[in-house]
């Protein structure tokens, strides 16, 4: 379910080309999952 609202966020953000600053801090959720494993 995140991930849907986060690829919805990550896509506007695109558009605004702030995905390199913002954008970071949602997929940085993502990863953290990997390093928790």
């Amino acid at each position: 379910m995140r991930a849907e609202n986060l690829r919805d966020i990550l896509g506007d953000k695109k558009l605004a080309g702030i995905v390199d600053q913002k954008g970071r801090d949602f997929p940085e959720e993502e990863e953290e999952y990997e390093d928790s494993d």
